[in-house]
């Protein structure tokens, strides 16, 4: 459905007056209903799946739109951080937004599965520096 479509349906009114719903009205942000430790655990999967679902990096007011109002973004993606240890992708900040990169050390695995023989698997300059080591600062103490 186009969003000229879904505009005309949401501002539809009922037989009584009333707005119909639409499916974006359905969507629980808060999940007041779940225990904190599920509800954090719900946040982190969802931020997740936005940015595994995007092929390009996810700002943070973008993934603030799938978290309670009380939520921090930051602190979701420190924990999904956390939890990527030693696993062959890590979630990168980039170009102002965030998304999944794979490690550079698992570039010659890749190379062998995409057969690519002796091509070299070259990186853009974005890419690199996405995958150099860096130190992750917090705003408000200037720490890492």
């Amino acid at each position: 459905m186009t969003r000229t479509a879904m505009s005309t349906v949401a501002n539809r009114k009922s037989a009584k007056g009333q707005k119909v719903s639409t499916g974006e009205d359905l969507f629980d942000r808060e999940l007041e209903v779940l225990p904190q430790e599920l509800r954090w655990r719900e946040w982190m999967g969802r931020i997740e799946a936005v940015l595994f679902a995007s092929a390009s990096p996810v700002e943070r007011d973008d993934l603030a739109r799938v978290v309670g109002q009380g939520a921090s973004v930051e602190m979701l993606i420190d924990d999904i951080q956390a939890e990527l240890a030693g696993r062959p992708y890590e979630l990168s900040q980039v170009a102002g937004g965030w998304m999944f990169r794979t490690k550079t050390q698992f570039a010659e695995a890749i190379k062998a599965a995409a057969d690519l023989g002796d091509q070299p698997l070259v990186f853009t300059e974005m890419e690199m520096g996405c995958s150099a080591p860096s130190p992750i600062t917090s705003p408000s103490t200037g720490r890492g």
